[in-house]
């Protein structure tokens, strides 16, 4: 799947905010960033890793793709080609391996029969009901008329309010980036894939 944004499209309504359309990666997608549209496309391309990798720099994703490099390979015209495993893992694959609505049609089978395992939730939220109720209203607002959704959100707005203004405490206090440390790798440059023998074009004319 993919978003598709008006304006830079002429085939979507001009008051269309946004449009959800089918497809693979592999497909043209006008409005994709430029280095996805170059991996589309079979174009060497590079992302910079000047300052590293990490969430915060939203340039994880790129990790052993073979298109890491830095400033100097920019400037050198040094560009890498994408590897085929990271194509396949990243949504790049065969029409073919498009499986996934079968896959949940057979699932929604089993719902029904009740015959899939329950498994716990992978997050539990403290709270209990209160904490429901305030979900709902939030999801909700002026729809959810219950009782405890007007308790949930008479106690929960301050208690929100004091948790942001802790976590903007902890930002000031705690040096930039710090809680995303174990995250961060170093600068990787094309030319040491290169001198490797895989990953890069080398310099282009």
């Amino acid at each position: 799947m993919r978003l598709v944004l008006p304006g830079r499209r002429t085939d979507l309504d001009d008051d269309a905010p946004l449009r959800v359309a089918p497809g693979g990666l592999d497909e043209p997608v006008h409005d994709a960033p430029a280095v996805l549209e170059a991996v589309a496309r079979g174009v060497p391309a590079l992302t910079l890793t000047d300052f590293g990798v990490s969430r915060a720099l939203i340039n994880e994703v790129f990790v052993d793709s073979g298109l890491e490099g830095d400033a100097v390979d920019l400037v050198e015209g040094r560009f890498g080609n994408v590897r085929p495993e990271w194509l396949h893992d990243n949504h790049f694959h065969s029409p073919a391996e498009d499986d996934w609505a079968d896959r949940a049609e057979e699932l929604m089978v089993l719902r029904d029969a009740g015959a899939l395992t329950v498994r716990p939730a992978a997050r539990r939220s403290g709270g209990g009901a209160l904490r429901r109720a305030w979900e709902r209203k939030n999801a909700l607002g002026a729809a959810d008329r219950t009782a405890i959704g007007v308790v949930a959100l008479v106690l929960g707005t301050p208690v929100r309010t004091v948790k942001r203004v802790l976590r903007r405490l902890r930002r000031v206090v705690l040096r930039p980036g710090a809680s995303d440390a174990a995250l961060v790798l170093p600068p990787r440059a094309q030319r040491d894939a290169v001198g490797a023998g895989s990953g890069g074009t080398g310099r282009t004319a």
